[in-house]
């Protein structure tokens, strides 16, 4: 059995009703774990913080498959209207519900989540803009990910942090090709940590 060092996020503090991918590497970019077959992915999601009043950070964990790795943009984009490569071109809303990485340039490693697609333009339509606008020739990858079976839950923050207070959550997944842990704070501030570990078989 293989076992791999711990990972740890930086400290990340969560304003009012933050959500989507709070938890970054050293980067600032969001984690995408890739285990290898028969690796188990362990995580823990802490509240680290002592916050105004008792209320909940949810967390979910996704699993699936990266579809398309590195494909370059045909033209230069808006930053929420993504001019997907010729090859990539597939019939209206293919890539609805499926999430697309930036891989190089300016907004390299941002992560948003693709809410329509429109075949005759070839545009991916993000729910959130990326930072900048990217430039044609810069590449991206896209994602079919989901919830794990399980892979949800929620974390009560309270006014005063003491060992009694269940202020983590713990969660193990395996058999997917890619891993997403993500978070919400709900009304209050939080400064929250992410860590994971990977053990099994090297393969």
């Amino acid at each position: 059995m293989a076992w791999r060092v711990p990972v740890t996020s930086l400290l990340r503090t969560l304003t009012d009703n933050d959500e989507f991918y709070p938890f970054l590497s050293a980067a600032g970019v969001p984690i995408i774990i890739f285990p290898k077959p028969r690796e188990v992915v362990h995580f823990v999601f802490s509240i680290a913080s002592e916050v105004a009043e008792a209320n909940a950070m949810d967390w979910q964990v996704l699993g699936g498959n990266r579809i398309i790795k590195d494909s370059a943009l045909s033209d230069t984009t808006d930053g929420s209207n993504i001019d997907l490569a010729v090859a990539d071109n597939q019939a209206d809303d293919y890539y609805m519900g499926m999430y697309l990485e930036m891989t190089s340039g300016g907004e390299q490693g941002e992560f948003k989540l693709i809410t329509d697609y429109v075949t005759a333009s070839n545009l991916a339509i993000l729910e959130n803009a990326l930072s900048g606008t990217p430039t044609a020739g810069e590449t991206y990858s896209i994602y079919h990910m989901a919830q794990v079976v399980d892979g949800s839950g929620s974390i009560t923050a309270e006014q005063t942090l003491t060992e009694a207070l269940p202020q983590n959550a713990e969660f193990g997944a395996s058999g997917y090709p890619c891993l997403i842990p993500r978070a919400k704070s709900s009304s209050d501030d939080h400064v929250a940590l992410l860590t994971y570990t990977i053990d099994g078989v090297s393969a």
